[in-house]
């Protein structure tokens, strides 16, 4: 035998290892139902029947008992289920209010009791969900928890987190233009925040400019269930060292079912904060409204659900900065320094020195007198920029620290719609398809106005930021036999982020300013440039990531092939 041959043969032994190793039954899409049918004297029934169908849509799934009594299911649709079991001889038990969740699976065992003369036995309490068939560490959060549980303002469902072992409290991070959905960062068990993956129905969610966050934050309303898994990763849900988080969106049944919403927090309602010294509760008003349906087209066959929900907040930002006097503005910086100070003799900050005397290196400058440029040495180009800073409004007249307060409107909208379509074409195959969409904008003013300055806003970036996340999913499912079943999906999320600053069609520092090399030909090199003021507020737009533009496309496909043999089960895929 070869080298390459040997080669060879061990690169196959190691894909089959790969393949065989977990016999995970349970998709991430799907969930899985399983469990032993017994007698009295706990001796197992083969050929016992078994039939799930699932409560809202009427979807039923048959399985066989092997000759071990042993039955699966996979592939099933995330919902509650009546669980019919029957045998020849035996009393025909039905067990309601089976939830089954995507990702998980279910263990039902029974006992069947020999049949009278026609006996059913129906339990109806909940069947208490005990992990025993996996060995991933996860948690669920359903619809009822998401909806009903505190959430803060932002109506989040990463808030619940909180409830996740081993993951600490879930925190905000990076602007709103950059972070329009409000994601929330967190860590998992010690790991970095950015080692954590979410999946929409199967379609990867991931904010790969800011790779801590996901690009998707469904609205509430929308949600089914999430399930969070933090360790003991199966082979379909690698590539993750923190946390993999399965997000499914509600689905139609063949009822309808639908609501409408309004949480509103207004600062009319608040009290004035004890360290605040204004005469009234700055404005902040966040209205979050909207609306969902669901319900049937072909009752059994096709079903829809829809949402929209609308997030506006319409907050006053004010800020206190030092800006230059009007004294400063025309050169005169006496007040900087103290009464008396012979700057040529005495080296302290605020002396300022004419830039044509001296060495090249700096040394043997002279100051001007008093510390008082001339008018005739004072640049154009500053002279322009100095006539849009504002006059000073705030504090003692003359204080050169802590003397303008600003006041503008930060503006926050955005709209998230979902709508998913469920089809069952035959009792042997699924499809489902879906779209999220979600357009923002962000307004936030800068300090000094045309001069620029910071952004008022304590997480936005300066002037207007626009955004277009979108979200799309498909997936579906055939079985061959009740033995052989295939599932296969694909998703395509496009985050679509901007901020640019109100003079961005404008070459300020080139054209007005005239200073070569401050813009360019690309529109976004547009605008006033940065200057820096030592202890004063910058001038011009000193954001560092402002202006930006992103699009980062990306696209999911997955297939999976189940196969149970006899006692064993396997699972064969790639993403």
């Amino acid at each position: 035998m070869t080298r390459e041959d040997m080669k060879l043969k061990v690169a196959l032994l190691s894909i089959v290892l790969l393949l065989f190793a977990g016999a995970a039954k349970a998709q991430v899409l799907y969930g899985s139902l399983t469990g032993n049918v017994t007698d009295a004297s706990n001796a197992p029934i083969p050929g016992a029947k078994i039939e799930a169908a699932n409560v809202g849509t009427g979807i039923a799934t048959q399985a066989v008992t092997d000759v071990r009594g042993v039955y699966l299911m996979t592939n099933l649709q995330p919902g509650t289920y009546r669980v019919t079991i029957s045998s020849g001889g035996f009393a025909t038990l039905v067990q309601e209010n089976v939830r089954v969740d995507a990702n998980t699976e279910r263990r039902t065992d029974v006992q069947l009791q020999v049949a009278r003369v026609s006996q059913q036995i129906t339990v109806t309490a909940p069947v208490e969900a005990l992990q025993t068939d996996r060995s991933d560490v996860k948690s669920q959060l359903n619809s009822t928890q998401v909806t009903s549980l505190p959430l803060g303002n932002d109506r989040n469902f990463q808030v619940l987190y909180v409830l996740v072992p081993g993951a600490a409290p879930p925190f905000a991070s990076h602007s709103y233009a950059g972070n329009p959905t409000q994601s929330l960062a967190m860590y998992v068990n010690g790991g970095s925040d950015t080692s954590n993956i979410t999946l929409i129905d199967g379609s990867i969610d991931s904010n790969y400019w800011e790779q801590n966050l996901i690009a998707y934050v469904p609205p509430t309303e929308a949600i089914e269930a999430v399930n969070i898994v933090t360790s003991g990763f199966d082979a379909e849900q690698g590539n993750a060292a923190g946390s993999v988080t399965n997000v499914t969106i509600k689905s139609g049944t063949n009822a309808f079912h639908g609501s409408a919403f309004e949480y509103n927090t207004s600062s009319a309602l608040q009290s004035r904060n004890y360290f605040y010294y204004g005469p009234t509760v700055p404005k902040y008003v966040l209205n979050q409204f909207g609306i969902s349906l669901g319900g049937p087209i072909k009752k059994n066959k096709l079903f829809f659900f829809a949402d929209w929900e609308r997030y506006r907040l319409s907050e006053l930002g004010t800020a206190i900065t030092s800006i230059p006097t009007q004294a400063m503005v025309g050169g005169n910086f006496s007040a900087a320094i103290p009464a008396g100070t012979d700057c040529n003799t005495t080296h302290i900050a605020g002396c300022i020195y004419d830039p044509t005397t001296g060495n090249p290196d700096g040394t043997g400058r002279t100051a001007f007198p008093n510390n008082i440029i001339p008018p005739g040495e004072i640049s154009t180009a500053a002279s322009t920029l100095a006539a849009l800073i504002p006059p000073p409004n705030y504090g003692a007249a003359g204080a050169i620290a802590n003397n303008y307060q600003s006041v503008g409107d930060l503006l926050f909208h955005r709209d998230s719609v979902d709508l998913k379509i469920n089809y069952l074409p035959s009792d042997k195959s699924t499809f489902f398809a879906r779209y999220s969409g979600e357009p923002t904008y962000v307004f936030d003013p800068q300090q000094l106005g045309k001069a620029g300055g910071n952004a008022l806003g304590s997480v936005s970036q300066p002037g207007n930021a626009y955004g277009l996340t979108q979200n799309w999913a498909l997936g579906g499912t055939y079985a061959f036999s009740p033995r052989l079943l295939l599932d296969a999906n694909a998703g395509y999320t496009r985050p679509r982020y901007s901020a640019q600053n109100t003079d961005i069609s404008t070459n300020f520092g080139s054209d007005t300013l005239k200073i070569p090399g401050t813009n360019g030909a690309n529109p976004l090199q547009g605008g006033i440039p940065n200057f820096g003021l030592t202890s004063l507020s910058p001038l011009g737009n000193n954001a560092v990531s402002n202006p930006f533009l992103f699009r980062d496309n990306q696209y999911t496909v997955a297939a999976n092939l189940s196969w149970v043999k006899s006692s064993h089960s396997f699972r064969f895929g790639g993403t």
